[in-house]
């Protein structure tokens, strides 16, 4: 799957370059760059510095940058498969108000003529209150499909982080059909983001993995990112398994233990922990783990230093005191 997302990075970058958007450079998952949130979780994180200072670029900055939510801890220890996983692709621009109806217009003909989603495959959801939002659909082709109210409310609201500033954010969401079972299931979001004085931009969030998801017709974000090219899921125990192991080799290979901040050691740590206690189920022994930590970071990064990662991994394992695994 690294190839298909690796494919599918290039198109984004071409065709939204090609069409005037400025790319921006990806910072570290646990750069801390957005205070409001542990780990780099979208785009925004990353580019609110650009939305806060009035310096967004004409017609709009995007970017691609590697994130990690944290939410699916709540369930970690239960085996199941989760349409979402924790870490993944993210994919965003952000462009001033006044270019919402080109975004919007862009982001239909890319997922149309780029990635192949007909039309008619397409479906917008809407709240009726936000007619700013339906002008802007007034370009596009007339195909996709538009559904109104469907959702509560609270659907079409956005949060950022900026509450303490009154800025929130009003969305529409993008919605791919599958084949399979004929229902519509969503890839992102247009965000307008606003407070009550002014309208700071707009925003597009799509997950990558999100795109081959549905493209490829999987069930989950998981079969749809690079993880599977290093182990390959099947049970719900798998699915857990691989989205600890995602989330501990792109951390580990940034030496998150290194950090002084507390909070990303600690949710650190508890993915460490489900790893090998996924693993000890699974009769996957402790050197065997270590090894597809080693393989999926060579894999995403082409390269690694055996001593950070032997610190993040092994060290703070025995720091724990966590029995779990064999040897």
């Amino acid at each position: 799957m690294k190839k298909e997302i690796e494919n599918l990075k290039k198109d984004y970058i071409n065709f939204f370059s090609e069409v005037g958007y400025q790319q921006n450079k990806e910072v570290k998952i646990s750069s801390g760059i957005d205070k409001s949130v542990v780990f780099v979780g979208s785009t925004i994180s990353v580019l609110k510095p650009k939305l806060l200072n009035d310096d967004i670029d004409n017609p709009g900055d995007f970017l691609i940058q590697r994130a990690i939510r944290t939410r699916g801890l709540k369930r970690i220890d239960i085996p199941e498969k989760n349409e979402w996983s924790s870490y993944f692709d993210a994919s965003g621009i952000l462009v001033p108000y006044a270019n919402l109806e080109k975004l919007v217009y862009d982001t239909i003909e890319f997922l149309n003529k780029i990635i192949g989603f007909d039309y008619e495959n397409i479906m917008i959801r809407i709240s009726s209150d936000d007619l700013d939002l339906i002008k802007s659909l007034r370009n596009i082709n007339d195909k996709v499909l538009i559904e109104f109210d469907s959702k509560p409310q609270n659907y079409y609201k956005h949060k950022y982080g900026l509450q303490d500033m009154g800025i929130y954010g009003r969305n529409f969401n993008i919605a791919i059909r599958n084949v399979k079972d004929n229902k519509y299931k969503d890839i992102g979001n247009i965000i307008v983001i606003e407070s009550n004085e002014k309208k700071y931009g707009a925003e597009c969030a799509i997950g990558l993995n999100s795109i081959l998801m549905r493209k490829l017709e999987l069930d989950t974000s998981i079969e749809a990112s690079s993880v599977v090219d290093i182990y390959n899921v099947v049970s719900p125990e798998d699915f857990k398994f691989a989205d600890c192991l995602s989330v501990v080799s792109n951390l580990a290979y940034e030496n998150v233990s290194s950090l002084s901040d507390r909070s990303p050691n600690y949710l650190y740590r508890k993915y460490l922990r489900h790893l090998f206690q996924w693993g000890d189920i699974m009769g996957i022994s402790n050197d065997r783990i270590f090894e597809m930590i080693k393989d999926y970071i060579l894999l995403e990064y082409g390269d690694y230093e055996e001593n950070i990662i032997n610190s993040n991994v092994n060290k703070v394992l025995s720091r724990g005191g966590y029995k779990y695994g064999r040897k």
